[in-house]
């Protein structure tokens, strides 16, 4: 289980072969315009004292997850992420921008190198969130 702290699209512009770009890099989109800072969505939503031990980490949001790292290496570069999802970012925009404070937990489930092994999480995986969240209404004021 981690805690995603900042989030960027990772896909959302034009592919070309072993090419990229981004709707900053394309000019579409200004990289500091709001809620943006340099591209990256950062979630400055405070983070509960009993989540104090769970790894804060960076993700990236891509609509198809890429089975080879070299598709998304441009913008993989940008923010170094550590987590990959298909909505991360999604939610992240939207809460930023109705003024709705967001925490990300998020349960790793493999590496992205493994990602054409498709696991599937199973039961003792779903437990773990639980306890975690179960753990986190007991203990804070949320």
């Amino acid at each position: 289980m981690v805690c995603i702290i900042d989030d960027y699209f990772g896909d959302i512009g034009i592919a070309a072969v072993n090419q990229f770009a981004s709707v900053f890099d394309l000019g579409l989109r200004n990289q500091n315009e709001l809620p943006f800072k340099n591209e990256i969505l950062e979630n400055e939503s405070p983070i509960p004292e009993v989540l104090a031990d769970i790894r804060k980490v960076s993700g990236i949001t891509c609509n198809a997850i890429p089975n080879q790292l070299n598709l998304i290496a441009n913008s993989y570069a940008k923010n170094y992420p550590e987590v990959m999802s298909r909505e991360g970012a999604n939610m992240l925009y939207v809460c930023q921008k109705e003024s709705v404070r967001l925490l990300q937990l998020f349960y790793v489930i493999d590496w992205i190198e493994n990602v054409q092994n498709a696991i599937a999480p199973n039961e003792s995986m779903a437990n773990a969130v639980n306890k975690t969240i179960d753990l986190l209404f007991k203990e804070s004021h949320l």
